[in-house]
């Protein structure tokens, strides 16, 4: 799950006045709808410096961000392209970072600065254990259908991040378990909408699951304040972590999971696993049958 947000300034070279004009991108109805503060980078204007801080994550622990910027006499602490990377697990933080900071170059000139954002959770480095085999992300002796899965038509085509996530059909509230033990390193609950306009892309309740070979798990489309699992809550195999949903880009009641490795800020991409069944352990869960 991608999110971007891109800024422009202004500043006049006589009176020093900073016009701000807003071009949000991807997040403007999601925002609306489900208010979400996840990474949030903003600008501060602090004597003769504008700041770009990051601001205390409150659902994540690990991100990724990749900035870009575009000055026009203007010096910078950064290069025009740059990744900040958020390590909550090692390294926590309470209070805003700076992570950039801009000046005026020339006093007599205009000048003007544009930058943009995007963020994915999770550290890149993430090398998947192959041997690995998963138990399906629900209680056992339980059985539910594959609505979608590898190369499905709706949302996981083959080329996208989501090539390899599996979407299993359950009701609303059915218990969620971790596929894989781990830490908890994204929760979030507070979505209350759902539905199958992209525009409710951002809007899903989640648990992501960081585990041991740096990949992570994602536990998505949880019902309101579904997410049971806290983070940096060490998980085992089989614990409860949520209650299934449809909030987020959802037509029905279902669990999206996919595990995946983040490559920078703005590239992801899933993997195919291996689970556990009563048939036995299975590569390739196949839509409309039940596991």
């Amino acid at each position: 799950m991608k999110f971007g947000n891109s800024n422009s300034h202004l500043i006049s070279s006589s009176l020093l006045l900073l016009t701000i004009s807003f071009l949000i991108a991807q997040r403007c109805d999601a925002a609306e709808l489900c208010s979400q503060e996840q990474v949030v980078v903003q600008v501060e204007h602090v004597g003769k410096n504008y700041i770009l801080t990051l601001m205390p994550p409150k659902t994540t622990l690990e991100a990724t961000i990749g900035v870009e910027l575009n000055l026009q006499n203007m010096t910078a602490s950064q290069p025009n392209h740059f990744v900040y990377r958020v390590d909550g697990l090692q390294h926590s933080f309470r209070n805003p970072v700076q992570i950039a900071y801009f000046s005026q170059a020339n006093p007599d000139r205009v000048c003007y600065f544009n930058w943009k954002y995007m963020w994915l959770c999770g550290l890149p480095g993430g090398v998947h254990d192959n041997w690995y085999v998963y138990s399906l992300p629900y209680r056992q002796g339980e059985h539910h259908v594959v609505a979608q899965g590898y190369f499905g038509s709706f949302s996981h085509a083959r080329g996208t991040p989501a090539e390899y996530a599996i979407d299993f059909s359950m009701p609303e509230g059915t218990a969620v378990c971790a596929a894989r033990e781990g830490i908890v390193v994204a929760s979030y609950g507070d979505s209350t909408v759902g539905g199958s306009d992209k525009k409710y892309s951002t809007c899903a309740n989640y648990v992501y699951i960081k585990h041991s070979d740096g990949t992570y798990a994602r536990y998505v489309h949880l019902q309101p304040h579904g997410n049971l699992a806290r983070l940096g809550q060490a998980v085992r195999k089989g614990d409860q972590i949520g209650l299934s949903g449809s909030t987020g880009y959802a037509e029905f009641p279902h669990l999206h999971f996919e595990v995946s490795v983040t490559l920078d800020g703005e590239h992801e991409k899933s993997l195919p696993v291996t689970f556990h069944t009563v048939r036995g352990d299975i590569s390739d869960l196949k839509q409309g049958e039940s596991y």
